[in-house]
């Protein structure tokens, strides 16, 4: 229990908030990720021909509540030639298993026919879990673009 004591001398009185983490865990739960999942992921995104994130010297690892259990994430990408992902995964641990998330993003043109978008949103194969549709402004373009996303 001596780990409690060490960790809440690290909070920042002016926050509200004080969040325990256990250290061997935290450092179980990373070695995990970065040492059993990690390589496997980088060696698949490898395969492809597109751009992927993270690359190694860029590795995030947050901390979330999985269920009832503590567990750590890992988020990686795919980007198209434009720099834009489209596929977004998340890998998460505990001490009991793994989790895998994925999400899809299809970037069409703003003057992309809508009954092309309508077709794919209203899909079959969707039923239960249907694709959203977003609208975001290009930064550097005076066309926006739409993102139909894929769970």
């Amino acid at each position: 229990m001596n780990w409690i004591i060490e960790e809440a001398k690290k909070s920042n009185p002016k926050e509200n908030r004080v969040i325990l983490e256990n250290p061997k865990v935290v450092k179980e739960l990373d070695e995990l990720l970065l040492k059993k999942y990690y390589p496997f992921i980088q060696r698949e995104l490898g395969k492809t021909s597109y751009q992927y994130s993270p690359v190694e010297k860029d590795i995030s690892i947050e901390s979330q509540w999985i269920g009832p259990e503590f567990g750590r994430s890992l988020l990686f990408m795919l980007l198209d030639n434009f720099g834009y992902s489209f596929f977004r995964g998340i890998i998460s641990c505990t001490k009991s298993g793994f989790f895998f998330e994925k999400e899809f993003s299809l970037g069409l043109p703003e003057n992309t026919n809508p009954s092309f978008m309508f077709k794919i949103l209203g899909d079959d194969n969707f039923a239960g879990n249907p694709p959203t549709l977003k609208f975001r402004n290009q930064k550097y373009s005076q066309n926006g673009i739409c993102i139909i996303t894929l769970l």
